[in-house]
């Protein structure tokens, strides 16, 4: 179970799959937007840090509002998160954010990214499966082709960049407050 102190996952929870659309297609409200700590990270300038939503845990279908877009942190769905992988579909935000407490790295791509690029996304998804692993899911944001997102920090990238794509995982992957207790 997961919840506000460090607990051990049951190796028997159930884990999204990639491959299956179904569980994943819950509606969740807009965020609500939050403001940036001042950090300046030395890595990447462009990466964003906010306070930490905390880690509670509601039923699945609850709905739950964030306060960074994409989320960052915050409450989740209870035993359910989206394992590492490549998704051809949306992804709801609680299993992504489940997915990041456990310290998964998530990557938004939008539509203008092109297929030598999916390669590469679908190589790091590849590099890092399973829970708190990497998950690339499509996000349609015009103005941002790539977001990633890590416990409590974002990088928005107006281009694609695989050199910055690839320092933000070597940074934050497994970083989560409940990463890799399986």
């Amino acid at each position: 179970a997961c919840g506000d102190g460090p607990q051990k996952s049951s190796p028997s929870s159930p884990a999204v799959d990639p491959a299956d659309p179904a569980p994943l297609s819950q509606p969740v409200n807009p965020a609500v937007p939050a403001t940036p700590l001042q950090v300046v990270n030395p890595v990447d300038p462009d990466i964003e840090t906010f306070p930490d939503e905390g880690q509670n845990i509601v039923p699945l279908g609850t709905a739950i509002v964030y306060k960074t877009d994409p989320p960052t942190s915050g409450t989740h769905y209870v035993e359910v998160m989206a394992v590492g992988g490549f998704y051809s579909y949306v992804v709801s935000p609680p299993y992504l954010v489940h997915a990041m407490q456990h310290g998964g790295v998530i990557i938004y791509y939008s539509p203008a990214v092109t297929a030598e690029q999916l390669d590469h996304l679908k190589s790091l998804a590849d590099q890092h499966p399973g829970r708190g692993g990497v998950v690339a899911a499509p996000r349609g944001d015009p103005t941002y082709p790539i977001i990633l997102t890590a416990w409590t920090h974002r990088l928005r990238l107006t281009q694609y960049d695989a050199a910055r794509i690839d320092a933000f995982i070597a940074l934050y992957w497994d970083k989560g407050p409940q990463h890799h207790e399986e």
